[in-house]
């Protein structure tokens, strides 16, 4: 109810979302006010218009200042917080560009928030370790310059980091440390930055909602609220309405959440800001899913995943896994399910996490190793400082034995002076003994002063080393979760091991609880694999049992036992591998051949390593037990695809049959309902006894056309279907094709003379001998030229030629001058039932099924048939059938 207080629109849309959720799914109202929301909205300047509009300002400040100047460095960062939505790579180039000009100019303004807009994108491109350095690298800028509003922008960032990798507390007492900051800054300063404070008040609603108080991140949420609406800003209040949705949810309230979440996407939507777009669709399908509306779930779901992957946000591609793979769990579909789970577990690697916020700690670190500098140089400075007072020591010393001299010289003229000497040297004892003891101080603070050079040069091998074991580890979690072959992700760990600790025996131990049995299912000694061995749990002084057994890590510093596999080791250590739901699945181990390797540097790399191996192990064995049950189906589906491999074959044929069943259904239908009627009509004029005569025979005539076109039709079909079902035997025989042709050729004088067509017969020789089947040929030859005379305008010539096609066969060619063939028509021309665009010109009829018969009839002969048109130039059909001279 708090966001259609404040968003008077929005209480249409609310009104019209709840009235669509009763009418189940009508949507009329909602659609109709959501485009009333959308004109009355404030317009927004989308990412694209906001990159051109900067790029073009940056090209103008830099042809005002080709040298450079800070607007050109803001105008850069500027530049580089807007490619954030559209191209991260080519954001990260200007946001260097900003830092280079920011170091020449000494700008620590522009250099603090270049190094904060770099940071956030290479957070968003999912390099952590990358951005932590950057954030670091920019709070201590701003520290040393007591800028206090970028400094608490920076820690505000880190916040956002750590709660990425689920550090939730962490990222807490970031964002308190931030707020504080600011308060402090107005304070000193009286400068209020209302949006940056709105912008923790915002993380801060986040940070207690992921620590389960909803209830208090709800109150920095509506405070957030309030401000970007009266400030208008459309892309905030987007990200704080989806926020508030995920409390409502968080709460129970899923329709409050339902309201927040479908305004916060129609903003998001409405300027493109894809990212605050993915947020939505996923809280959505969340939401549809505790709504139980299954399919709603799967929709946003889906678009959630589609939009991370083109912007290749990894966080969020994990969320988008995670709730398909529970909407498919809800929905029974547990083989979609299981597989979007794995891929989120492949993206929720704890031990990446685990791995990245060691980075943390060690870049913090070195912040803090950072400052330890910085007092040694004050100590260097006051050890300098005390070295100066030495040397005025020392002169003043030096005058006081000049003066010492001079009284000595004249005691003999003034026997007064003495005791003013004696006082004199009184005093330059007792200086000389406080030059001492300050030359003791200054020797103590001295020895101080290198004794802490020593430990901050240890100190920073250390964090160095350290550092670099957090580079392997990473390099360990991307090889270990690529991978489901077990030996090859041996290998690469023991190379990975070796490369920060030298342990020459690496063990991956397979746990089975059924059989109380160890399987060392992996060995590597030395880099050679050994052979599979098998370890009862009745062995109990083993170090690998009682690992299993206590479900905790066993260390011997002395190793006594026979080994067994390989050469004797001196030191050992086991560590259980168990799964995140608490399941033992085996026991993994590094070896030395040296006694008390293993120290607590050494194990705590390991340590590190281990939830690596479990996840390793846990894939392989997934992996294998789903290769046992396929190929336990493998013959089971070999004889079902066999069966259903028939059984589609001979539905293929049923509904080839049938599909040929009711084309000719439709053709009879079709092509003899009107010569039925017209036989019908001209019967009962004939019935007439008032008929004359000659009106007799003319209606007798055009029975008998009508007649023959029925005839024609019923015998083309049948000709068909006998070619395929009942195909007669084919007779093969030499015979005489010009002669053949030239009967077949007379037949059609009389039908091109009734369309005054110009019939040729045009043979190369008298005779040419053919090895063909007289019936079929003469088929071949009267639907060619039938067709030819059929679709030919009067007037126009038709040309048969018989020629010599090559030594091996006879050419037959039928030529028109009709209106050609069109490309399209081409491609089905030889097909059963083709319907041309090409009609008859004088209203004959056509079934689609002559030239299907000649293909079928050439083709027995073992000849070919073929035609050549270009459309408006006629056509021409080519027949060659094999010479009966070889």
């Amino acid at each position: 109810m708090v966001v259609s207080m404040l968003f008077p629109r929005y209480f249409f849309l609310q009104c019209s979302l709840r009235f669509s959720l009763q009418m189940h799914g009508s949507v009329l109202v909602f659609c109709l006010l959501c485009v009333y929301c959308m004109m009355t909205t404030p317009p927004a300047l989308h990412a694209d218009a906001l990159v051109d509009s900067l790029t073009r300002r940056v090209e103008q400040v830099r042809r005002e200042a080709p040298q450079g100047s800070t607007k050109l460095a803001d105008a850069l960062c500027d530049l580089a917080n807007a490619y954030r939505t559209a191209n991260t790579t080519v954001g990260i180039e200007f946001a260097t560009q900003a830092i280079r000009l920011s170091e020449q100019l000494e700008y620590p303004q522009g250099l603090a928030q270049s190094y904060r807009i770099l940071g956030w994108l290479r957070h968003i491109e999912g390099d952590y370790a990358a951005a932590m350095e950057a954030y670091l690298q920019g709070q201590k800028v701003a520290e040393l310059s007591n800028l206090h509003i970028p400094n608490a922008q920076l820690i505000q960032y880190k916040g956002i980091l750590f709660r990425a990798v689920s550090s939730y507390e962490r990222a807490l007492e970031e964002h308190l440390r931030a707020l504080s900051l600011l308060q402090k800054a107005y304070q000193a300063d009286k400068i209020l930055d209302s949006a940056v404070v709105m912008d923790v008040y915002q993380e801060l609603g986040i940070d207690y909602r992921l620590l389960g108080n909803a209830a208090k991140g709800r109150e920095y949420l509506l405070k957030t609220l309030t401000y970007f609406t009266q400030q208008r800003d459309t892309l905030s209040l987007a990200i704080t309405l989806n926020n508030l949705g995920e409390c409502s949810l968080a709460e129970g309230r899923k329709y409050e959440a339902l309201e927040a979440l479908q305004l916060s996407l129609f903003y998001a939507e409405k300027l493109k800001h894809e990212r605050t777009m993915i947020f939505n669709y996923t809280s959505l399908a969340r939401l549809y899913l505790a709504l139980n509306d299954v399919s709603r779930a799967v929709k946003y779901g889906t678009l959630a995943l589609d939009l991370a992957q083109q912007r290749r946000e990894k966080a969020q591609i994990r969320g988008a896994y995670q709730v398909l793979g529970d909407s498919y769990f809800a929905m029974g579909t547990f083989q979609e399910a299981h597989k979007y789970e794995h891929l989120a577990a492949v993206y929720q690697d704890s031990l990446y996490q685990t791995n990245i916020r060691n980075n943390f700690a060690l870049q913090q670190t070195d912040l803090e190793m950072r400052k330890k500098e910085a007092q040694i140089l004050l100590l260097e400075k006051d050890k300098e400082r005390q070295r100066i007072v030495i040397i005025a020591l020392s002169i003043g010393l030096l005058l006081v034995g000049i003066i010492a001299a001079l009284f000595y010289r004249n005691i003999r003229q003034e026997r007064r002076a003495n005791t003013e000497i004696t006082r004199q040297q009184a005093l330059v004892q007792e200086q000389a003994a406080k030059i001492q003891q300050t030359n003791e101080l200054l020797h103590e603070k001295n020895i101080q002063l290198e004794t802490a050079k020593l430990l901050a040069e240890d100190n920073a091998q250390m964090l160095e080393d350290a550092y670099n074991s957090v580079k392997v580890l990473s390099a360990i979690g991307q090889k270990i979760t690529s991978t489901l072959d077990l030996k090859s992700i041996g290998l690469s760990l023991y190379d990975d091991i070796n490369r920060v600790i030298n342990a020459p025996i690496v063990v991956i131990g397979t746990y089975s609880p059924e059989r109380e049995e160890i399987e060392y299912t992996l060995t590597i000694e030395n880099r050679t694999i050994l052979p599979n061995y098998m370890l009862s749990l009745q062995e109990r002084e083993r170090a690998a049992v009682q690992c299993v057994m206590r479900r905790e890590m066993v260390l011997v510093d002395d190793f006594q036992q026979q080994p067994l596999h390989g050469d004797a080791p001196r030191s050992l250590v086991y560590f259980p591998l168990i799964q995140a739901s608490g399941k033992l699945i085996g026991v993994a181990s590094a070896q030395s051949y040296e006694r008390s390797y293993f120290t607590e540097h050494r194990l705590n790399f390991l340590r590190t390593i281990v939830p690596f191996i479990t996840s390793a192990l846990s894939n392989a064995n997934a992996y294998r037990e789903l290769a046992k049950v396929s190929e336990q189906a493998h013959s089971v589906n070999n004889d079902l695809q066999t069966v259903i491999g028939d059984i589609a074959a001979r539905n293929l044929e049923l509904q080839a049959l049938n599909t040929e069943k009711s084309e000719i259904i439709s053709i009879v239908a079709h092509d003899l309902k009107n010569p039925i009627a017209a036989i019908a009509g001209l019967t009962e004029v004939l019935a007439s006894p008032t008929l004359e005569e000659e009106m007799r025979q003319r209606i007798v005539k055009q029975m008998s056309v009508i007649t023959g076109r029925m005839s024609d039709l019923v015998k083309n079909i049948l000709d068909a279907y006998r070619s395929e079902v009942y195909a007669a035997p084919l007779n093969l025989c030499d015979i005489d094709i010009v002669s053949l042709t030239a009967t077949t050729v007379e037949l059609y004088n009389d039908r091109a003379e009734a369309k005054n067509i110009h019939l040729h017969f045009l043979p190369e020789q008298e005779t040419m001998r053919a090895l063909a089947d007289a019936q079929r040929l003469t088929q071949v030859l009267e639907n060619l030229i039938s067709n030819a005379l059929k679709y030919s305008p009067t007037g126009k010539q038709v040309f048969v030629m018989v020629r010599t096609a090559d030594t091996a066969s006879i050419r037959i060619e039928v030529r028109d001058e009709g209106p050609g063939i069109s490309a399209d028509d081409m491609k089905q021309l030889f097909g059963k039932f083709a319907r041309l665009s090409a009609r008859p010109t004088a209203g004959e009829h056509s079934t689609g099924l002559g030239l299907s018969i000649v293909k079928q009839m050439v083709q027995s002969m073992n000849g070919k048939v073929w035609c050549e048109s270009i459309e408006g130039n006629g056509a021409r059909f080519f027949v060659d059938v094999p010479s009966a001279i070889t």
